[in-house]
């Protein structure tokens, strides 16, 4: 029996990527709104919230760096990113970047009609790279299979 559990152990903590227990508390409150599939805000429009997993880690430090300055306007995110210092914030982006994304639903992955012309007219490619994943700044965000409706009031 003891075998057992730990050959299922084993195989689960391989699958999952490595954290320690003051990573997985510093990233707590993120799952509230992060980690829910479909979950909207309500501020200051209502939207899905974005898809953070999987997103190269410069791009999460920076975003969380202009809400904690407040030159990325979201009250709940300012409060938070207020609360992390440069080391918490590193490993937030750490463990967000090294956690895959669930795969786009066939809403997130085909953007309406508004957003596409959207990506187009602002020729987002060229900075976000081939089909939207490949930013060529690690700074830049991935977009691909983001929500078309967090894209449309982020653009």
């Amino acid at each position: 029996m003891a075998l057992a559990v730990a050959q299922v152990t084993s195989v689960a903590s391989a699958q999952e990527p490595k954290t320690n227990a003051a990573v997985e508390t510093k990233v707590a409150m993120c799952i509230g709104c992060h980690g829910i599939v479909g979950y909207q805000a309500t501020f200051p429009e209502i939207y899905k919230v974005p898809m953070i997993s999987g997103q190269g880690e410069k791009y999460i430090i920076e975003a969380l760096t202009a809400y904690k300055k407040g030159e990325r306007k979201h009250p709940s995110m300012r409060g938070i990113a207020e609360s992390l210092s440069e080391k918490d914030m590193a490993d937030v982006a750490a463990y967000y970047a090294n956690k895959s994304s669930k795969k786009a639903s066939a809403e997130q992955a085909k953007p309406s009609d508004e957003v596409q012309a959207l990506l187009t007219k602002g020729n987002c490619t060229s900075c976000h790279g081939a089909n939207f994943s490949k930013p060529i700044n690690e700074a830049y965000p991935k977009i691909a299979g983001q929500h078309p409706d967090y894209l449309f009031v982020a653009l």
